[in-house]
């Protein structure tokens, strides 16, 4: 009875491992552990002594045929069910969205405006709920100061619990008003040396897309950096997994 009823907690319990797995810990090793637990408590339950006695020596004997079919099936139902959650978990888990506040709809929470740089940029950051793409408020940048080495303002947010050695897809809108080429990027790395640009087209809202590996890190800064002349909001800005088998080019910088 004990074995039986270690082999009826098994399986609930993978599926919560397997569950947690996509919140806090790299997903594949806690799929691994999930499947492993769930096999080895569909054995306990094969294997228990109720079982044994009710269908192997019983039923087995009498109706050996149907037995098996009735194995089979089960068996086979199982794990179709186990393959179709994590199927569901896997496309759930490519939807989240990792950037808190990405709308600006609690205000700037989240986000850390690291001021101007060393060299005293004329430049500031605010938030503006006149002109937004979605919601109550987007984020302007107005940078008054000509494009220098040390001449920037920047807005970051730190994202952690990603998956390390694993591609992502940060997106934003941004809209453009009397800036010079090039007035703002963004990147993910420490170096800033990954960029995408926002262009001084005056078209109205547009969509960027910054693709990047996270490398051995677990975490980012993602971070928007003006360093030209110019007005420009940002709204909307989001990060999510990519799939490790086909990557996403980003867009043009």
């Amino acid at each position: 009875m004990r074995r039986l009823l270690t082999g009826l907690a098994s399986i609930p319990l993978a599926l919560f491992i397997s569950h947690v797995s996509t919140l806090v810990i790299d997903f594949p090793w806690g799929v691994y552990a999930a499947v492993a637990l769930a096999v080895i408590g569909y054995g306990l339950l094969l294997t228990a002594g109720p079982i044994r006695r009710h269908v192997w020596s019983g039923l087995g004997k009498t109706h050996p045929v149907d037995v098996v079919l009735a194995t089979v099936l089960i068996t086979g139902a199982l794990g179709g069910a186990g393959a179709w959650f994590l199927a569901k978990q896997e496309e759930a888990r490519l939807l989240r969205d990792h950037v808190r506040n990405g709308g600006f709809e609690k205000g700037a929470d989240f986000w850390v405006p690291d001021g101007t740089s060393g060299g005293g940029a004329d430049s500031r950051g605010v938030l503006d709920t006149t002109d937004r793409r979605s919601g109550a408020a987007a984020f302007r940048f107005d940078h008054d100061s000509q494009k220098a080495d040390g001449q920037w303002r920047s807005l970051s947010q730190r994202i952690s619990r990603l998956r390390p050695r694993t591609f992502y897809a940060a997106t934003f809108w941004a809209l453009v008003s009397r800036a010079e080429a090039k007035p703002l990027f963004l990147t993910a790395d420490a170096q800033w040396a990954d960029r995408t640009y926002v262009g001084n087209e005056l078209a109205g809202w547009r969509e960027y897309r910054h693709v990047f590996n996270t490398g051995d890190s677990d975490f980012i800064d993602l971070r928007f950096v003006i360093e030209a002349p110019g007005t420009v909001w940002i709204d909307d800005v989001a990060l999510r997994e990519l799939r490790q088998d086909r990557p996403e080019p980003g867009r043009p910088r």
